[in-house]
Order: C-alpha cells, then structure tokens, then sequence
C-alpha cells in the first residue's frame, strides 16, 4: 500500500467546462477528506490557482475560449504559481497530445472518462511527490542560510584573528626591537647577551606564527592575490640555498639544488608565492632532518615547472600523510620535536592552489619524505624581469646602491630632503624601537615622500629598526659636507673657536648668531651648520670645525 498524505491541508482546484465531471470528482475527493475548490472556465482557473494557490491542479484540456494546454503554460510562467503540479484531464490520448501536455508544464495525464480510484492514486502520488519536493527546497533553504551564517562566522573569525594578531605585533615590536638594540651594547655581560639572543628568537618564531595567521586569515576572506612578475628562476633557486645552507651545516646536513639544464632561468609567475612555498618546504625538511641530506630538484615539464623537495628525516606516517597541510591538525612527527609542521604547510597548499598547481607529500619507507608540486608558468626575457631585482651575483653594498640610483629607487638622499626634526625624530623612534612614534612621523613623511614613506612603513613593520638606522647612517655620511682648507680658513677663528664653545654647552642662541655671520663668508657651510645644528648633530659639527 501507498503511505497515506495528510490531506487537512491539501488543497485539489478542479478547471472543467462540464459540472458533470466537477461532481463527481469533486465529491470522490472530498469522500476521502480533500479540499476543493472550483473553476468552470481557464480564466477563472488562473485567478483562483494565484489566489488559493492549491497543491495540486486538475485541469481539462478542452474547454471553451482557452483549452487546459494555454492555461497551463501561463501558470508555469506566473511565478507565484508555476510550482503548483498539473495533472490533465482529456478525451486526447494520442500520444502527440500527451507529449503537447508535457511540453506545456503537466506532470501527469489522465484519460476520460476518469476512473476515480485512478484520480485518488495520481493526486495522491503527486502531492506526496510536492511535499517531498518542497521539504527538499526548504533543507536547500536551511543550508543555504547555514553556509550564509557559517561564511559570515568565517569572515568574523578572519577579522578577529587579523585584529588580534594585529595587536600582538604591536608589543611584540618593542620586545624584538629593545633586544636587538640592546645586544649592541658592549657593557652587557655574555649571559646577559645569551638571554637576549633567547629573547630574540623567540620573538622571532611568535613573529613568524603571527604573519602565518595574518596570510591564512588573507587567503580565507578571499584577499589574497597571485601577482605574477617577469623573474630570474636560477637566482631564486641560488638565493634559497645561500639562505639555507647555514642552518643545514649548522646540524650536519648535505644541502643539495638541482636543476635540469632545459629548465627556463627567466620565467613569469607569482615569485613571492613559490619563494615562500619553497621556505616552508625546506625550514620544515630542516627541522625534522637530523642527518643525511636535503634535496631540491627542478624540472621544465613546458608549460609547467617541477619541484621535489627530498629529505632523510623522521617519515610522516602513512595515517598522516593527509594531515600534513591542515593547519588545525599537528602530526606525530610534530609533536614528539615540539616544533609542529605548523601553518606553514597549510599556506602553502593554499599558495600552490592559487598558482594552478597541486602539493604532494609522500615517505621512503624509513629513508624520510618526499614534497613534490607542479606549477604552470610562462618563460620570460631577461629584458622582461624589473633591472632593480637581483641577478646572478651577490652585489656588494656600492653595487646596491649604484644599482638602486640607475633604477631611481629610495636613496639616502630622499631622506635628506626631509625636515630636520622629522630626521632626528626617525632615527630617536627607531633607536628606541617606538613603533607608535615611528608610524606618526612615517604619516608625516608620506604627504612629502609616498614611496619613501611605504619603505620605511615596511621595514618597521617587520621589525628592521637596524635597517632603518643604517639607511640614516647612509644618509649623514653622502650629506655630510667637507670643507678644503682654503674656504676654513677664510673664516675668522674666532668665529669657529666661539661656534665650538656654544656646541659644547650647547647653547642654540650663539650658534645660531655665529652661523648667521659665517653665512656671509660661505653660504653652504651656514646652511649645512644650521641643518646639523636643528638636528642637534652636536657632534658632526665639532667634527667639521675640527
């Protein structure tokens, strides 16, 4: 037996020309408790489907003015009612007719004279098919408002984690910033400089943890870009393994890269992405190596490029090979070194993804692992790649900044051109590892020098008070002004010895009295006394004068 449909609610319209056939349907289907109502033409068919909005519609073909075929086409083309079943009602059972039936919108046919248990049978079946199809719709609607609530939960969870990791870098600066500074002072004893080296690294490692929640918070809310750029491969390739062979020797290791000789040394892809797919790949294959060696070769598979990343470390369980990129999950291997295979693995999936291709991780049976992905990439020109980025050779400090000239790159003198105060406020924010301060006067710089303003912005935000420091160092040494004998000496000695009296007890108001007479025997001299002077470069002065 069929199951039985709850029929309180089911509402059957009944559209026939003939109250013959309206009774005695009519009268059948409220014997087993539906409800019914009528329409004895198709336009009093329409108006009643769209105000009573039925379950289920049985409609006669042919009737006068409009047959059952055109009011079942309008019905299926009002929104309000095309989800409502029809079930025809005819004398034309020729198969063409059943097919026109369909075409129009019906669900189901019925040849007159009707046989009623067949009516109760069709309407049953169909209405038990409407329910089925509207809980369907209202599960689709419930996961629909569920994913809505679980991406907004998502995006929340993104923006609190980058809010958060936001706020840890901000005392995490000082911490990092106050221990470098302090492991230049000579008076700290080797414990002291043992401590803060402690300090340092792991300030470094919680730095390290906090730019990974930032860059999956990225990728998860969507913000995250492929930004594809001419690059020379070969030097990236040398770059890595210079940046690794310290801490492979460091625990014994062999450090070997290898390169196809067809594979291209200027190509086109997301270089940052691939570097930081290929540091993770090889800081972990370091850390869970104890000996042997680490392996990296590179293959020209055109259109793509292969990298395999070999190591004799610990093997990554069979179990937990599909874990090693969730970053939510911290495999055995992880666990028992106190170090995790960390979020790490799980970026670079997701930055694998992002350039097309697809990670791998496999194990030798007891001879340690193998990470191999695939990415497609476009050979390049060498006059493609940008001329400041790096090539062949490690350049020297001179050949940087030469470099840097021909490019127009951020130079010394850029920040020369600053005001005096501005300088001294930068270099004391930075001695003192202020990021507060040191973002004030960055702001101030940006309105006077965008671009120079967005290096020093980058360079603070990653902590590099030492490289700031040094490029104010660059540029007091290429502004500093030397003077020939001739030009000392046709100052008056007095006005050098009381210069050197005022800048030793410091007394602005003479200096300032004694650079305005020297203005008269040699501008530049007054105007570069008077720039050191409002920076208080009390001792590059006393310097010159010497």
């Amino acid at each position: 037996m069929s199951e039985p449909v709850s029929t309180l609610r089911n509402i059957i319209l009944i559209v026939d020309d003939k109250p013959t056939n309206i009774k005695l349907v009519e009268e059948y289907l409220a014997s087993h408790d539906f409800n019914t109502i009528v329409a004895r033409d198709g336009e009093m068919g329409l108006k009643r489907a769209k105000f009573s909005r039925p379950d289920l519609i049985l409609l006669d073909v042919m009737m006068p003015d409009m047959n059952g075929f055109e009011v079942c086409r309008r019905l299926k083309a009002d929104q309000e009612t095309k989800s409502i079943p029809v079930i025809f009602m005819t004398v034309k059972d020729q198969v063409e007719d059943k097919i026109e039936g369909f075409k129009a919108g019906g669900v189901d046919y019925i040849t007159k004279p009707v046989q009623k248990e067949d009516v109760l049978l069709r309407v049953r079946t169909h209405l038990k098919l409407r329910e089925q199809q509207q809980r369907l719709q209202q599960q689709a609607l419930e996961l629909d408002c569920a994913r809505q609530i679980a991406e907004q939960a998502n995006r929340a969870k993104s923006q609190f984690m980058a809010n958060m990791s936001h706020e840890l870098r901000t005392p995490l600066n000082a911490i990092l910033g106050f221990s470098q500074l302090m492991l230049r002072d000579p008076n700290i004893t080797d414990g002291q400089r043992e401590n803060l080296g402690t300090i340092n690294r792991s300030g470094t490692r919680l730095l390290s943890l906090i730019n990974d929640i930032l860059e999956l918070s990225k990728i998860e809310s969507g913000r995250s870009e492929l930004h594809p750029v001419a690059f020379d491969l070969h030097n990236l390739l040398l770059e890595l393994e210079e940046m690794i062979r310290l801490r492979a020797e460091q625990k014994g290791l062999k450090l070997v890269f290898e390169h196809q000789q067809d594979v291209p040394q200027y190509t086109r892809a997301d270089e940052n992405k691939l570097r930081q797919v290929l540091i993770n790949i090889l800081d972990n294959a370091v850390k869970f190596t104890d000996k042997g060696m680490i392996t990296v070769r590179v293959k020209s598979l055109t259109p793509l490029l292969s990298f395999e990343i070999e190591d004799t470390g610990v093997d990554i369980a069979a179990e937990e090979l599909d874990y090693v990129f969730d970053g939510l999950v911290q495999t055995a291997t992880g666990q028992k070194s106190s170090q995790g295979m960390g979020l790490g693995m799980s970026i670079s999936q997701q930055f694998v993804r992002m350039m097309g291709g697809e990670i791998t991780v496999s194990n030798k049976a007891g001879k340690g692992n193998v990470f191999m992905f695939d990415i497609p990439v476009e050979i390049a020109d060498e006059g493609d790649v940008p001329i400041d980025r790096p090539r062949h050779k490690l350049l020297n400090e001179h050949e940087i900044f030469e470099k840097m000239r021909e490019k127009g790159a951020l130079m010394p003198e850029d920040l020369a051109a600053l005001p005096g105060d501005w300088l001294k406020t930068l270099e004391q924010a930075a001695r003192r590892a202020d990021f507060i301060l040191l973002s004030n006067v960055i702001e101030q710089i940006r309105g006077h020098h965008a671009r120079l303003a967005g290096e020093l912005a980058r360079l603070a935000e990653n902590f590099e008070y030492d490289e700031i420091l040094k490029f104010i160092q660059k540029t007091k040494e290429e502004t500093r002004v030397g003077w020939t004998r001739e030009e000392i000496a046709a100052i008056p000695e007095g006005l050098a010895v009381t210069l050197k009296e005022a800048v030793e007890i410091g007394d602005m108001e003479i200096m300032s009295e004694v650079i305005v007479q020297i203005r008269a025997y040699n501008v530049s001299m007054a105007d570069a006394l008077e720039q050191l002077m409002n920076n208080f470069e009390y001792d590059e002065i006393l310097a010159l004068i010497n």
